[in-house]
C-alpha cells in the first residue's frame, strides 16, 4: 500500500506514518529471509563487475569456460528486497579475469528491473560527482 492509497482511504496520518513504517520493516525482514534462501539455493558466489539489461561481467573464484550454461538469481537490492533471475551463458573473459555472461532467458519484467536499477546507479554517481 502507497502513502497515495492510504491519504485516499483517509487514514489518519500519524497511522499512516505507521503503516508505511511496519511495511518497510517487514520487506526488510522478508528480504533478509529471501536472501538466506536464494544462498543456500544459489551458494556460488559472483561479484558483478558490470551490468546491463543484456548480460554481466563479473568474478568469481571459480573458473568458468565459454559457453557454459549458468543460471543465476541477481540481488540487486534486500530492502525492499528485489531479486532478478536468469539463465545464459559464458560468452567469454578478458585479460582482467572479468567473464563475460549474457542472458539467453530472462522474464521481459526482470529485465525492466536490471535496466531500472542500473539507471538508478548511474544517476547516484553523477550526483556523487557533483557532490565531490
Amino acid at each position: 500500500m502507497t502513502e497515495t492509497e492510504l491519504a485516499e482511504a483517509q487514514v489518519p496520518q500519524p497511522l499512516a506514518r505507521f503503516l508505511m513504517a511496519l511495511d518497510s520493516k517487514l520487506d526488510m525482514l522478508i528480504g533478509m529471509q529471501g536472501g538466506a534462501s536464494v544462498r543456500e539455493d544459489y551458494p556460488l558466489r559472483l561479484e558483478v563487475r558490470d551490468i546491463s539489461g543484456s548480460g554481466l561481467g563479473f568474478q568469481a573464484a571459480d573458473h568458468f569456460n565459454e559457453g557454459e550454461v549458468l543460471e543465476i538469481v541477481l540481488v540487486l537490492s534486500d530492502a525492499p528486497p528485489r531479486y532478478v533471475a536468469a539463465t545464459g551463458k559464458v560468452v567469454g573473459s578478458g585479460p582482467d579475469g572479468i567473464a563475460r555472461f549474457e542472458f539467453t532467458t530472462i522474464r521481459e519484467d526482470d529485465r525492466e528491473t536490471v535496466v531500472q536499477f542500473v539507471f538508478q546507479e548511474e544517476r547516484e554517481q553523477i550526483r556523487r560527482s557533483k557532490l565531490s
